[in-house]
């Protein structure tokens, strides 16, 4: 089963619900409004990316080369304690590969199993606001009852005398 639509096809059907973001907030409230019945449309500007920073390149990346990470250490270091002994070695490659499967399968997952189990389509493309109820991707312009924009964010750091900010442009640095 498919999840992905056409800008046409979207255009055609009367949406209870557009999500536009795919990242964690967007996919969860898509899931939640469809268990609750709703008729559900995300739509996720970057085909490939589905699934935001936290999956890509943030939560899920970093905790996964963080575990590898830690039992390299656990094995060549507190093991020997135990009397195993181990010439454990390092593979970067390997690391990466894994924590790239480890993505790949996360989006699969969602894309192949949670959002077809719920109905839950899914558009690719810009999504722009055209009215309260009605958003544009391409020349497509989608209605709906309700608009969730989850596109995520960025810090905004106040410029506090001594804080972050400052600090790091002290050190040569810039935060965005």
């Amino acid at each position: 089963m498919s999840v992905e639509v056409t800008g046409r096809e979207a255009e055609g059907t009367r949406w209870d619900l557009v999500v536009i973001g795919s990242g964690t907030a967007g996919a969860d409230a898509a899931v939640r409004a469809a268990q609750l019945g709703l008729k559900v449309l995300l739509i996720e500007r970057n085909r490939d990316r589905p699934g935001g920073t936290c999956v890509n390149v943030g939560c899920v990346p970093t905790k996964k080369l963080l575990y590898l990470a830690d039992h390299y250490h656990e094995l060549s270091k507190y093991l020997v304690n135990e009397g195993l002994i181990t010439d454990a070695k390092l593979d970067v490659k390997a690391m990466f590969r894994a924590k790239d499967q480890l993505i790949s399968q996360i989006i699969a997952w969602y894309t192949f199993r949670v959002f077809p189990s719920w109905g839950i389509k899914m558009l690719f493309g810009e999504a722009r606001l055209a009215s309260p109820n009605s958003v544009k991707v391409g020349d497509s312009v989608i209605e709906a009852k309700n608009v969730l924009i989850a596109t995520g964010s960025r810090p905004k750091v106040p410029p506090i005398r001594g804080g972050v900010e400052e600090g790091l442009r002290r050190g040569g640095l810039r935060y965005n």
